[in-house]
């Protein structure tokens, strides 16, 4: 008998681990932030490690601003913002993104056990002899308050902070002992050096918008006429941003034809060695007999006519894909094939808000699930490849809000009343509970949202006494083995809140008679060819602590257990059937205090396991 007790301790202890799994989950609120920059139109995002963004970002606008979704699981991550070739970041915790905030990102990379207040002060104090001249100006806040400060961000810019060596107080004092025509630029050791910023030329203030015909050659402009030095002028070199199609810098002239028409800006740049002149803004207007497309009033009111029936809802998927037919959507005077390009963006955060708007033939699909309950902005572009001007249709439809689903709550009233019934038993030590103590709990918890509640009872030890649940009343039987003052906890759940509803009653058990011997009642529920019952240890099947205990008018009789104390397991069978195999067996968590096994021995809820050997 031994040998196949272990069999069936070793394969059941599966099923008792198993039954003691469960899981859970946290709602996070989200809230979006706005963060500065000085860089438009280039991507921000947050990130982990600061080498990689953890999700798609946003674009920033031409203020330079992004919004960003950051939650206070965020806090020690990385805000970062990646510009021609360089990278800019700040804590989670800023709201501007400067070279100074990424110095202080730097310091804490360098060491690891640096808060962001104390790599704060650890920068501040490199900034020392600026902040003790400008005590009132956020070195961390927005770059432009100050020209000598707006100076020191330049510099730091243009190396995009990657000289861990730069000496930042030598910085800050070349910055305030520089001359109007002079800043200070980051050599690549890290020194600084005070060098003669280009200044813009006559010809650079006076130049005039140039006006085109399409495809007519412009007047080219010699980029060494819009700058003036006093030193050597040839060491210039000149950046030129936004040239159009059509347009080409040769040497150090820019010269071609336009092929699009409208109205176009260059930005140029003088350089000496690293002193960066203010910026030149070339602009030519380009005019063409072709006309640019236009939108079909009735096709978008249309449009969005067919939106405003949409029942769109936070966090529940579109379903069946929302088409939106786009052919009698825009005129085109010309015939010029057009280009449709859609644009779907939350108003708050500035991202698709997990929305995907795609293109097949003269149709626009809206597929996905929102994240967030807002309002959203498709914006259809239509291009016809001569015009750089686009006909922009504008649709707008609203996602709503999830009522968040409540948990359970008590009823005060209906606890009281219990716990008056509880006053009123007169429960003695050694003396069975005669007729069983029956508990309403219909009226002991509401839900707001009439989810059908699960209640679970337990008491701390229960001393003999049995609670056990029938529709919606509770149970107590048993016989009270220790006196004093016992509590039953109720627990009520709606299936959808990790949150429970708690209520307390408290029972007396008056001084008796202890009983002899020890005895606990057994619960079969549907598995009642269980006769046969023993103890063993939950982490070591083949240890067992009792024989073979039979079970006699739904209980059994126990000598005590090796005074054991803690929680071990009872394992249930069929004495006949375990002469032949496969037989089923059945595993349950026990509490025992001193040897005494407190509480009835449950296997009502238990999946019997096949023993096979």
């Amino acid at each position: 008998m031994q040998f196949k007790k272990s069999i069936l301790a070793t394969a059941l202890l599966s099923v008792l681990t198993l039954s003691g799994c469960n899981s859970g989950s946290s709602d996070t609120a989200t809230s979006t932030t706005t963060i500065n920059s000085d860089f438009p139109n280039v991507k921000m995002c947050l990130t982990s490690n600061p080498i990689a963004c953890d999700n798609n970002g946003v674009m920033t606008n031409n203020d330079g601003i992004g919004q960003l979704v950051i939650t206070a699981q965020d806090k020690n991550k990385t805000i970062i913002v990646e510009t021609d070739g360089h990278t800019f970041s700040a804590p989670a915790t800023s709201t501007f993104v400067t070279p100074i905030t990424t110095l202080v990102v730097n310091a804490m990379k360098n060491n690891k056990n640096l808060t962001v207040t104390d790599a704060k002060n650890t920068v501040k104090d490199n900034f020392s002899e600026f902040t003790n001249k400008y005590p009132n100006i956020n070195i961390f806040g927005n770059p432009n308050k100050n020209p000598i400060l707006e100076k020191i961000i330049n510099a730091l810019e243009e190396t995009s902070v990657k000289y861990n060596s730069v000496n930042i107080a030598d910085l800050v004092k070349k910055a305030m002992d520089v001359s109007d025509t002079s800043v200070p630029v980051i050599q690549e050791g890290g020194s600084t050096e005070n060098i003669e910023q280009p200044q813009l030329s006559q010809d650079a203030k006076t130049i005039k918008p140039q006006v085109l015909k399409i495809e007519d050659k412009i007047q080219p402009i010699d980029l060494t006429t819009l700058f003036t030095l006093d030193g050597d002028s040839s060491v210039l070199t000149y950046h030129v941003k936004g040239m159009p199609q059509g347009l080409t810098k040769k040497g150090n002239t820019i010269e071609g034809a336009i092929t699009l028409a409208g109205t176009f800006s260059i930005k140029v740049v003088a350089d000496n060695n690293g002193a960066l002149s203010q910026p030149v803004t070339l602009t030519f207007e380009v005019t063409t007999p072709n006309t640019a497309p236009t939108v079909k009033n009735a096709g978008q009111k249309e449009l969005q006519e067919l939106t405003n029936q949409l029942n769109l809802t936070q966090g529940e998927p579109i379903g069946d894909d929302v088409t939106y037919p786009i052919l009698d959507l825009f005129n085109d005077v010309d015939g010029d094939q057009l280009t449709i390009t859609p644009t779907f963006k939350s108003t708050k955060t500035n991202t698709s808000n997990g929305i995907t708007v795609t293109q097949k033939g003269n149709q626009l699909i809206l597929s996905g699930t929102p994240t967030n309950a807002d309002e959203m902005t498709l914006t259809i572009s239509a291009n016809d490849g001569v015009n750089a001007q686009s006909a922009k249709a504008i649709i707008t439809l609203k996602v709503t809000a999830v009522t968040p689903n409540a948990a359970p709550t008590l009823i005060k009233a209906g606890q009281t009343e219990l716990q008056n019934d509880a006053d009123s038993l007169q429960l003695t030590q050694g003396e069975p509970i005669d007729d069983d103590v029956t508990f309403p709990v219909s009226g002991l918890f509401i839900d707001v949202d009439n989810d059908k509640l699960t209640v679970t009872a337990k008491f701390n030890g229960s001393n003999g006494i049995t609670v056990t649940q029938k529709d919606n009343n509770l149970i107590l039987s048993g016989t009270p083995i220790e006196k004093g003052e016992m509590t039953l906890t109720l627990l009520a759940n709606d299936g959808v809140n990790a949150e429970n509803a708690e209520a307390t009653i408290t029972f007396d058990i008056a001084e008796g008679i202890k009983p002899e011997g020890n005895q606990t009642q057994v619960i079969l529920g549907n598995n009642t060819n269980i006769d046969t019952v023993f103890i063993g240890d939950s982490e070591n099947p083949d240890t067992e602590f009792t024989d073979d205990i039979s079970i006699s008018d739904d209980g059994i009789e126990y000598s005590n257990i090796k005074d054991l104390t803690g929680i071990y397991t009872a394992y249930g069978f069929n004495e006949k059937d375990e002469l032949e195999y496969p037989f089923m067996g059945y595993a349950t968590s026990v509490t025992i205090k001193n040897g005494v096994i407190q509480g009835a021995i449950d296997f009502s809820q238990t999946k019997g396991q096949p023993i096979t050997d």
